[in-house]
């Protein structure tokens, strides 16, 4: 398994989170964002499936990144040296979810998908039948704050493109938390009985 390096520090990654659309508007009727609570850097797992397509006499890859927890497709490569072999400090990795063979079949439906889009809905290429599937890390960071009163909120940061990510991700970020609060209470409990 191989890690995606983040490419914003602490500080940078709070400034972007911090920093809306518009801004001066929110502050002049007092809707800034609330002072974090906590934030912190996260991996979540993600499968990069390449496939080889045909078109015509022609050979490319088409490459995709699915997220592992919640199979949010996005079309994505890595380059090589945003990758690393070093494991993060422990507790900020989650584990897949998703089997690879359905992280496949998400990918293969958003290329094509994609590409019918990119082409008027005709098909113009065909799939070899191998594919190569990587299981990554990619980073986020994460931005507690209260909302009001008793109601935790976060908000994400894509650590290696400084986006905000969609509402899937999102949920596949709170689906990641949940599961590692169960198995923290199920060790917890195995440990005291």
């Amino acid at each position: 398994m191989r890690y995606v390096r983040s490419q914003f520090d602490l500080n940078e990654a709070t400034g972007l989170l911090t920093k809306t659309r518009f801004a001066r508007i929110r502050r002049a009727f007092g809707m800034t964002l609330p002072p974090a609570l906590r934030t912190e850097l996260i991996y979540l797992p993600y499968y990069l499936v390449t496939i080889p397509v045909y078109q015509g006499e022609s050979k490319s890859t088409a490459s995709a990144a699915i997220e592992a927890i919640s199979g949010a497709f996005s079309l994505r490569a890595y380059k090589d040296e945003l990758l690393s072999d070093t494991e993060p400090e422990p507790g900020d990795a989650f584990t897949p979810q998703i089997a690879e063979p359905d992280a496949i079949d998400i990918a293969r439906d958003g290329i094509l998908r994609n590409a019918l889009r990119e082409r008027g809905g005709r098909r113009t290429f065909r799939w070899a039948k191998s594919e190569s599937v990587e299981l990554l890390q990619h980073p986020f960071w994460v931005y507690y704050y209260a909302r009001r009163r008793g109601l935790l909120d976060i908000q994400l940061l894509d650590a290696v493109t400084g986006d905000r990510p969609g509402s899937k991700t999102k949920g596949g970020v709170l689906d990641a938390f949940v599961d590692a609060g169960r198995t923290t209470q199920t060790n917890h409990m195995e440990q005291h009985s």
